[in-house]
């Protein structure tokens, strides 16, 4: 029996399969990477207009800026949410300042966001490729799956959702064996197999390796969690949970004001309204503040 000939037609049929297989897969891709520069960017504006009404302080109550915005839909009636939450716990016995914020502090915090949020997005250059700024694929992204290999940790994410993350960081122009590795592997792969190639990848980017041991796990998952309360992912009693039963007060010092959120809950019932809510959002966005040199920085 002689040996079977190849079919060209069927070889050059699979080829165009997949072909267009990986097209889609790229479509895909770039569509995942859109939507997460696009979040990122949100992140980064709302964290900086944070940052500069959390520096500068009211010259009457001396508490920061970002303290009087949590009515601020009451234009008429501003009020410091510091001063109420002071009187209400017997901290102070007022009086409650009612100086609206600055415009010209207003000004400051907005140039602040649209600042942070410029030029972050992406960008596509000829032939659909997207040009991404070194300092965001040498810091943001990596700082993400340095986040998100804690997350997986934690239970917070899958490990398709890491998979999809390096596939998105391989489309923004990040590379390393691990993380093409971690990219190919399928949906239903192990955590193990994810952190393995996950932490070889932060290394082979240039990172120091996460510390399996210590604090920082705790603390990157945790940012996580405070990532999904200020996107609205998570209401503040999930939130408040899930924080204190897995970070708990045996847990990092810097997460106990959070940790607390959850027993102050059970103390207040119903009493918890949008003004103590709006306080957690600040505590969650002053963590993140002072979490992202320590807990997310890559060198």
């Amino acid at each position: 029996m002689g040996i079977p000939k190849r079919d060209a037609r069927g070889d050059a049929d699979e080829a165009k399969r997949a072909i267009a297989w990986w097209r889609a897969r790229y479509a895909h891709v770039m569509v995942g990477l859109s939507q997460w520069r696009r979040r990122a960017d949100a992140r980064r504006s709302r964290r900086a207009r944070f940052r500069v009404l959390l520096a500068e302080v009211c010259g009457e109550c001396s508490h920061p800026w970002v303290e009087h915005l949590a009515d601020a839909g009451l234009v008429g009636s501003p009020v410091c949410s510091e001063c109420v939450y002071e009187l209400e716990h017997g901290f102070s016995s007022g009086p409650i300042c009612h100086r609206p914020v600055p415009i010209d502090v207003l000004s400051r915090a907005d140039a602040a966001a649209a600042a942070a949020g410029q030029g972050r997005s992406d960008q596509l250059v000829g032939g659909g490729r997207i040009r991404v700024a070194k300092e965001d694929r040498d810091a943001s992204s990596i700082a993400t799956l340095r986040e998100a290999t804690a997350a997986l940790f934690f239970g917070l994410v899958q490990p398709r959702d890491v998979i999809a993350l390096a596939a998105d960081l391989l489309a923004a122009g990040s590379d390393g064996v691990s993380l093409v590795a971690l990219a190919s592997l399928y949906s239903s792969a192990t955590p193990a197999d994810v952190f393995d190639l996950s932490f070889a990848a932060l290394i082979e980017a240039g990172a120091r390796p996460l510390d399996r041991d210590g604090e920082e796990i705790p603390l990157l998952a945790l940012r996580v969690a405070c990532l999904r309360l200020l996107d609205g992912d998570w209401d503040l009693r999930s939130f408040s949970s899930w924080v204190h039963d897995r970070i708990g007060h045996e847990g990092p010092a810097a997460a106990q004001p959070l940790v607390e959120v959850d027993d102050e809950l059970d103390a207040r019932g119903i009493g918890a309204g949008e003004r103590y809510r709006q306080k957690v959002l600040r505590l969650a966005a002053t963590f993140l503040a002072d979490t992202e040199g320590p807990a997310s920085e890559d060198h």
